[in-house]
């Protein structure tokens, strides 16, 4: 798999941070019960990071090229009626990515992530879903500072509507966060549906920095088109706790679900 990134900063338009990644993954999978799967995984990633403004360096890893390869074991639990377009269930998964030297990995860090979605149905047209994801990851050996592509980031189309692409928190990325989203979907007519939603979350540079009272929230609607390739949709994020300097919303164009 090749990935191609290129992130700029919002205000300016200055180019933060090109990256070019090519990754393959292997594993194997088990299931432990009907609603229950474990899976063992082995990542190897060759990751190129340019072009990088100073102000986000804050590691070796940030720029130039270096190899990740990581152990991920992993736990999934799902009930759900339809992965695509569910309407009632519950889907949860929690992974462990361990990169270390041993697997010949070129930075060394501890991630884990951990996600949890509810879907139910209030009649024939109106589903409310309700998610929780987070994440925490932390260096060692010689690695002090996870490398850029490790990072985590919020804002945009699939995580807190209203703010734009990894615009939320740190410029630097983090190593830490937490994310919650409400929201119900209505189906109106041969395909065309809304959606309201309230989003909250933020990420912190540090794991120990993590406090309940640094959430930022928004809220929105949208409109949604179904398509063999998933739902096409338009949202519109409004920033509840705008700050001087903030637009206050974001409209979001995206391909299937935000979760």
């Amino acid at each position: 798999m090749h990935e191609r990134r290129t992130e700029r900063c919002i205000d300016t338009d200055e180019i933060r941070y090109r990256l070019r990644r090519s990754s393959a993954s292997a594993g194997i999978e088990k299931r432990l019960s009907e609603n229950l799967k474990a899976g063992f995984y082995y990542d190897f990633s060759v990751v190129r990071t340019f072009d990088v403004r100073p102000g986000i360096i804050l590691g070796r890893g940030d720029e130039g090229t270096h190899v990740i390869s990581r152990i991920r074991p992993a736990l999934i639990y799902d009930t759900r009626d339809d992965p695509f377009n569910p309407r009632r269930g519950v889907f949860a998964k929690t992974s462990l990515g361990v990169a270390s030297g041993i697997f010949l990995s070129e930075v060394e860090f501890v991630k884990l992530t951990a996600e949890i979605a509810r879907f139910q149905s209030l009649g024939e047209r109106i589903v409310l879903v309700t998610s929780l994801r987070g994440g925490a990851a932390q260096g060692f050996g010689d690695t002090k500072e996870l490398p850029l592509s490790e990072r985590f980031f919020l804002g945009g189309g699939t995580t807190v509507r209203g703010f734009e692409q990894d615009a939320l928190g740190p410029e630097t990325g983090g190593d830490a966060f937490v994310m919650g989203n409400i929201e119900f979907r209505v189906d109106v007519w041969r395909g065309f549906g809304l959606v309201a939603f309230l989003d909250g979350g933020n990420v912190w540079r540090r794991a120990e920095y993590m406090n309940i009272t640094d959430l930022r929230y928004t809220a929105g609607v949208g409109l949604k088109f179904s398509t063999p390739i998933g739902p096409f949709r338009i949202d519109h994020g409004h920033k509840l706790d705008r700050k001087a300097g903030e637009s206050r919303g974001v409209v979001h164009f995206s391909i299937g679900h935000a979760f």
